[in-house]
């Protein structure tokens, strides 16, 4: 049996697979969809390719129809399809036709604020695509790595339309208690604030509207969400633009991009106090679980950096669809077999030992990765970083090991433990890979994955060292 888990987002729909989790190729070469549909004569052109003409278009652009899935006619009707439905089942026949090969069983993660009647809708694609779905848990819920005892938990994202705030419940089990979302301020919304601001930016120092064309705005939106992972604190990205011989520069920061990002970031704050409040609590004893949507975003990571007791966790790329993978046999020893189930729980023991069917997973799999190995080398991994830079010594070694809180040189990544999670942040493009797949921004590692670093690469491996008791 080959199982799948889903993630639904109109950011990005995710899937992930094999018995080693990983996200598989939905779209193209790449491993996330996004929302995107452009109706042309022959076809209706969904994902990437539709995204990469929204600013070139944007009269004929759909990206509403995850959104608001629903069957009511379009307000203006486009070819080949009638409804939100029809273009969400164009983007899921997509996606199924890169991934069935590899199913057997479906899990979808789908957002908070979803209705039964939606779900309805989704269901009824699958069936119509032949997609053996079992069933759906909402991304909160499945995306939660571990308990966090004595804490409030909250679930953060952020998807085209809308940020997306959870609160969860813990005790015997894991339950979504309630969803609440910020309307209309979503990644469009800030792309279009990031946006106006470079384009500011430029008018101010080079005298070059980018967004006199269309093709130029196209092309500040496609260049920018390249160039946000690559924004760190106190650091320029220099951003040219050609326009007929010349070449035109400005320095992007991100200190400019948290400043235009104030207006979501305000009201975010004021959402999680108020939600807090609501169940007796504070940021102080809150720890939020920040989708990879959201973990990184300028101005929503200072804000978050800027509560001193506030815990926040960073969640792998497509960690619902990951998680379910890890955690199959919670929803599938409760599956009806009579259609496919709904999930806003699964099983939360508070003692911080995780509920594992003997004939599932083995109990070494409960171990959590304690040191890092390099060559023969054993590096205890710390809430104090280990940079990792290259090594130009002739000891054999490629790779060299700093200790924080700064570097001494010039680094590649690193690593570092954030509560029970071993968090890895990339800082140079195209050196780090985790098993043999490139990496940017920030991942959380499990034990035994093995990250490639440099070029020529070097493996290290996360390991457990166990106490002597423990053997």
């Amino acid at each position: 049996m080959t199982v799948l888990g889903l993630e639904l987002s109109d950011a990005g729909i995710m899937v992930a697979g094999g018995d080693t989790p990983h996200l598989l190729a939905v779209d193209g070469e790449h491993t996330a969809s996004p929302g995107f549909a452009l109706p042309e004569k022959r076809q209706l052109t969904v994902g990437l390719a539709a995204q990469r003409r929204a600013h070139l278009v944007p009269h004929q652009i759909q990206h509403r129809f995850w959104d608001q899935l629903d069957t009511a006619p379009l307000t203006k009707p486009i070819r080949r399809a009638a409804n939100h439905a029809e273009v969400a089942f164009a983007h899921m026949e997509m996606i199924w036709e890169k991934v069935k090969p590899h199913c057997s069983q479906m899990m979808i993660a789908v957002p908070g604020y979803f209705t039964r009647t939606q779900l309805g809708l989704i269901l009824g694609m699958a069936q119509e695509l032949a997609m053996p779905v079992t069933g759906f848990v909402t991304q909160a819920v499945a995306a939660a790595p571990r308990p966090y005892p004595g804490r409030s938990l909250l679930y953060l994202d952020i998807h085209l339309h809308r940020t997306e705030i959870t609160h969860l419940t813990q005790d015997e089990h894991l339950t979504h208690d309630s969803t609440f979302t910020m309307d209309e301020m979503g990644l469009l919304y800030l792309h279009r604030l990031w946006v106006e601001t470079v384009a500011e930016e430029f008018v101010r120092t080079t005298r070059l509207d980018p967004l006199h064309s269309a093709s130029g705005e196209q092309e500040l939106h496609d260049r920018l969400v390249d160039m946000i992972p690559k924004l760190h604190t106190g650091a320029d990205i220099p951003f040219d633009i050609r326009a007929g011989h010349s070449i035109h520069r400005i320095n992007l920061t991100r200190e400019m991009l948290a400043r235009t990002a104030r207006p979501l970031v305000d009201q975010l704050a004021g959402r999680l106090h108020s939600l807090l409040q609501q169940n007796g609590a504070s940021l102080d004893s809150a720890t939020l679980l920040l989708s990879h949507r959201i973990a990184g975003l300028p101005g929503v990571e200072e804000f978050i950096s800027s509560q001193r007791h506030v815990t926040s966790v960073a969640l792998e790329a497509g960690a619902s669809a990951m998680n379910m993978l890890r955690t199959w046999h919670e929803f599938d020893g409760q599956t009806t077999g009579k259609g496919a189930s709904f999930f806003t729980s699964r099983p939360w023991p508070l003692s911080g030992r995780p509920v594992i069917r003997a004939d599932a997973v083995p109990a070494e799999s409960e171990l959590r990765p304690t040191h890092l190995l390099v060559g023969d080398l054993a590096y205890r991994l710390t809430s104090s970083p280990l940079y990792i830079g290259p090594d130009h010594s002739t000891d054999g070694q490629s790779v060299r090991i700093d200790r924080g809180p700064e570097p001494v040189g010039p680094h590649v990544c690193a690593l570092r433990r954030e509560g029970e999670d071993i968090v890895l942040t990339v800082h140079s493009d195209g050196e780090v890979q985790v098993e043999g797949r490139p990496v940017e921004g920030r991942m959380v590692l499990r034990r035994h994955m093995a990250v490639q670093v440099g070029a020529p690469s070097q493996t290290i491996r996360l390991i457990t060292c166990l106490e002597d008791d423990e053997a």
